[in-house]
């Protein structure tokens, strides 16, 4: 196992920052007064100097700390050490005019009949629909985030990129009513200190809360609300993180400087936000997570060198006519190489029953990826005008790896076999998908939903295969060139109608369409010969496709019980497929197949459960219905049955959440049944 040695280097910037008055300090001795009657310094005590808005903090050396420089103004002197009862003093800082301070601080046993015993700190109560977690029944360490908060409190389930209460997924995070760190529930709770969070309230709210329409207002969603002590206008956080180190391993000189250098600069508003992170090393560090970074101890024994950069932009408004809207950017570099090398021996030595014996074994991978990812959306809603949104995704893919295997047979030092393989491939690919939609009431029980999406691919490959083995019948140099182009369009109608507005009955009305054209064309030769190139037939072939999806559907929403809806669906989706190739007969064919779904939610915040069941119909895809070959080490045989009809599959999903007792332990029910029908 390679050793590593590395240096960090970090620089934290947090704004506000309050202006300081360098002609002032503050210090002090702190003596500590021991059960059994001696007296000595504290060394070790943490020291904390809080202000209205600050808050500073020192340890103590051999029982002396100092604060310096320090504002003037009031403030308050926190002592605490392990063992040792806390010692609190208010003070009021004159410029100039400060004198040291001698401290006495006492045993925790000496003051134990003066103190109070309180009750056990509930972690959360209930008001009407909505919990609250109470942070200080949890631990928090100095340096945690909101994050490290919600990962101790009972019915939450955490993950990097989502937060469940009570079995729900959080869908927004504000901070004291507004959501300052944007539309993402995750970048509040990754980015506000843990030191400032008051009080978490967790409850049900719709997905449009400035509507007054039923018709715009969506589902309802959870939602997290964070009441802070600073009542958090903005912020602007920044940290730099660099690390250099060194292989102790000298025999590999592949890789053996190792380096790391991350940035991340965020600045959050209501109305407007800007995120970078970026990051660039050859030790396996795939964020710059500070937790994640001094984790790591050892880069691995394969080589990987990773370079990564995003940027994120929201902007939100609100007039006074009621009209809102978001436009939001976002753009991400990716590139990541990796490279391993491996050699094995393996020696029989000669015995009465077995001969002398030699197997080698070299194998050598390389991978390149880089990747591009752009996304934008814009949404403009008014009441009267009704919603309109925009949404655009693009991608761009640039991948190279190649292998070379190398395999040799000796018997009685004499060679016997050998073989060389190498496998090299490019891979571009580029996919653009753009989404459009309006939503419009006619009446106020009377709306209509109009979408639309189209969706591109276009690929490029070349793959280079080289099979040298000791028979020269059965060599192969095959050069594999292959293009792909794929468009696929998306339209849907909605009519809505509310039947009853007090409970949000309604029946809807629902008409999607789905058409798919593409072609792909794949040729391979084998250039042993280079003069007189010969077709390779199993990698050769070229086919078009145009496939059609129809579906016609009718949804029933109402509230059979207090706090319980049900949905119900039902209709038919009609599939048409079509294959057009010249060495194979051409395939059309029809698929018809019903739609039905039903599922019941009950929504009580401490008492949560649904039931689900969902018929659904999965038509072949071209790869199944003709003979493929995967194109990989060794090869493969994909599918290539022309008779294959359609499946079905019955899903059905119980979830139930509860919350219990008076030490609010939650449990957990998932019921997930599926039978598959061909």
């Amino acid at each position: 196992m390679k050793k590593f040695i590395s240096i960090f280097l970090l620089l934290y910037i947090t704004l506000p920052i309050n202006a300081q008055d360098k002609t002032n300090e503050l210090s002090g001795f702190i003596i500590h007064k021991q059960e059994n009657g001696s007296n000595g310094s504290l060394d070790g005590a943490n020291i904390f100097l809080i202000y209205a808005k600050d808050t500073l903090k020192t340890t103590s050396i051999n029982g002396v700390f100092r604060f310096k420089p320090i504002k003037t103004g009031k403030a308050k002197l926190i002592i605490t050490a392990i063992g040792c009862r806390k010692v609190e003093k208010e003070l009021n800082i004159i410029a100039g005019k400060n004198s040291n301070l001698y401290i006495e601080i006492l045993d925790e046993s000496i003051q134990l009949e003066e103190v109070t015993i309180k009750g056990r700190i509930p972690i959360v109560t209930q008001n009407g629909d909505t919990l609250i977690f109470n942070p200080k029944a949890v631990n928090i360490q100095e340096g945690d985030v909101a994050m490290n908060i919600v990962e101790q409190l009972p019915g939450t389930e955490t993950d990097d990129h989502s937060v469940k209460i009570m079995g729900k997924q959080v869908t927004k995070t504000y901070i004291d009513g507004r959501l300052i760190f944007g539309s993402d529930p995750m970048a509040a709770l990754k980015n506000l200190s843990a030191t400032d969070v008051l009080k978490i309230k967790a409850y049900d709210e719709y997905e449009n809360t400035k509507t007054k329409k039923l018709m715009y207002r969506g589902d309802l969603t959870r939602v997290l609300n964070i009441e802070t002590k600073s009542k958090l206008i903005s912020s602007w956080k920044a940290h730099l993180l660099a690390s250099t180190g060194s292989n102790m391993d000298s025999k590999n000189d592949r890789g053996k400087f190792r380096k790391g250098l991350g940035l991340t600069t965020n600045f959050f508003s209501e109305k407007f936000l800007l995120t970078s992170n970026v990051f660039h090393n050859n030790i396996n560090r795939k964020s710059n997570n500070i937790k994640n970074v001094l984790s790591i101890s050892d880069p691995g024994s394969t080589y990987n060198e990773t370079t990564y950069a995003d940027l994120a932009t929201e902007r939100s408004w609100d007039t006074e006519n009621g009209t809102y809207g978001t436009f939001r950017a976002f753009y991400t570099f990716g590139y990541n190489r990796d490279n391993t090398n491996t050699r094995s021996e393996q020696h029989y030595f000669p015995s009465n029953n077995y001969q002398q014996r030699l197997y080698e074994e070299q194998n050598s991978n390389s991978d390149r990826k880089q990747n591009h990812y752009s996304e934008f959306s814009f949404s403009n809603s008014n009441d009267k005008w009704g919603e309109f949104r925009w949404n655009q995704l693009i991608t761009y893919n640039n991948n190279k790896d190649w292998q070379s295997l190398y395999i040799y047979n000796e018997e009685n030092n004499l060679q016997t076999s050998k073989s060389l393989m190498h496998y090299d491939n490019l891979n571009k690919n580029f996919h653009v998908k753009e989404d459009v939609s309006y939503v419009n009431s006619i009446t106020d029980r009377i709306g209509y939903t109009l979408e639309s999406s189209v969706d591109i691919n276009k690929g490029k490959n070349h793959s280079l295969r080289i099979d040298t083995l000791e028979s020269s019948t059965t060599q192969t140099y095959l050069t594999i060139p292959s293009k792909l182009r794929n468009t696929e369009w998306n339209g849907n109608a909605q009519l809505i109608y509310i039947l009853n507005p007090e409970n949000d009955t309604q029946i809807s009305f629902d008409y999607s369409v789905k058409y798919e054209n593409g072609w792909k064309h794949q040729f391979a030769w084998n250039m042993l010969s280079p003069t007189n190139p010969q077709t390779d037939e199993a990698n050769t072939y070229s086919y078009k496709i145009n496939n059609l999806t129809q579906k016609q559907e009718v949804s029933f929403h109402f509230f059979p019980f207090q706090k319980t809806s049900c949905d119900i669906s039902a209709g038919l989706k009609e599939t048409t497929l079509k294959r057009k190739e010249k060495e194979m007969d051409n395939y059309r064919k029809t698929f018809i197949s019903p739609t039905v779904a039903i599922s019941f939610v009950h929504t009580d915040i401490t008492k949560s459960w649904s039931a689900a069941y969902r018929l659904h119909n999965f038509a072949p895809n071209i790869v199944q219905l003709r003979p493929q070959i995967d194109n990989s080490n060794p090869y493969m045989l994909r599918s290539g049955n022309p008779n294959l009809k359609q499946s079905y599959l019955h899903s059905f999903l119980f979830n139930c959440n509860r919350m219990l007792g008076k030490h609010n332990h939650t449990i957990g029910v998932i019921i997930n049944a599926s039978i598959r029908q061909h």
